[in-house]
């Protein structure tokens, strides 16, 4: 698993930020997505379910629940700091919000793939939506 330091992450330049409406509280730095039985309120990516394994994109800005939080869903995310690997995919990881490699991943889990790192703190959001479980 990637640890992202929160508070230290920053959308890149050309960026596409969208806002949502938070359903649990939520720190910058995690993996959300867009639950649609909730309105369509942000919460933590987990691949443990096809549902909740829908990336919406990487929180700028988070905030407590029924807050509002900033996320990227296309482009550049930096974070300063944290332990990318430049060249590697990164996928959701278990814990939910979290990345890391695929290995990560169990048996019933959907491979999200998240992004790929341009180097040790710049993450380049694309989203691979899965539709089949491991």
């Amino acid at each position: 698993m990637t640890a992202i330091t929160v508070g230290t992450v920053q959308a890149g330049l050309g960026a596409r930020v969208s806002h949502a409406r938070n359903g649990e509280a939520v720190a910058a730095g995690k993996a959300i997505y867009l639950d649609a039985t909730d309105m369509n309120r942000a919460k933590l990516a987990d691949p443990a379910a096809e549902a909740s394994a829908q990336l919406a994109g990487f929180t700028v800005a988070g905030g407590a629940d029924e807050g509002y939080c900033a996320y990227v869903s296309e482009g550049v995310v930096i974070f300063s700091g944290s332990p990318l690997t430049k060249g590697t995919w990164y996928a959701l990881s278990p814990t939910p919000g979290g990345i890391g490699p695929l290995s990560d991943l169990d048996t019933g889990d959907y491979p999200t793939l998240c992004g790929y790192a341009l180097d040790s703190d710049r993450l380049y959001v694309r989203r691979v939506i899965p539709t089949v479980s491991l």
